[in-house]
């Protein structure tokens, strides 16, 4: 079948992404697992704090990579590109973390890998994002390509 651009609009699938703030809200941000990070980012326009939850889309011991699934729109993209500097929560641990874009390749690169890591998952968040893939590495490469991520990482030691 091969890699078809989305064409999604936004308000589209977005139901399925429900789940793990409503877990957030209800206190149970740690049945949500390491797959799940929970951002608070200041608001751009109030300036108050937002929590969001986002599907981590590779992670290492003081980087977690995130995806916006239907693009820089999203509010907390836009907040974290404002006001980088943040908290997140992986189960109960926090952590301060540096909000920077992910290079091309990198994007690629860490789509493959998590493709690969979690191919059940993948096909199904690449579907709700309107991809259309065969599930080759090639296909996953373009769509990381295409998304824009975030890199989270901990500050360095003062």
């Amino acid at each position: 079948m091969g890699f078809t651009e989305p064409n999604l609009r936004l308000s589209e699938g977005r139901g399925a992404f429900g789940l793990p703030a409503m877990l957030t809200r209800l206190r149970a941000a740690g049945l949500s697992g390491r797959g799940f990070v929970v951002l608070d980012h200041v608001c751009r326009e109030t300036g108050r704090v937002r929590r969001s939850t986002v599907e981590i889309v590779a992670r290492s011991v003081d980087v977690v990579i995130v995806a916006a699934g239907f693009g820089v729109a999203s509010d907390w993209f836009q907040d974290l590109e404002c006001h980088p500097d943040t908290t997140v929560r992986i189960g109960r641990r926090a952590m301060a973390v540096r909000a920077e874009r992910v290079d091309a390749e990198a994007r690629s690169q860490a789509m493959t890998t998590y493709a690969r890591q979690h191919p059940a998952a993948a096909r199904r968040l690449t579907r709700l994002m309107g991809f259309a893939v065969d599930g080759t590495d090639v296909d996953y490469r373009a769509v990381g390509a295409a998304l824009h991520m975030l890199r989270l990482q901990s500050p360095p030691p003062a």
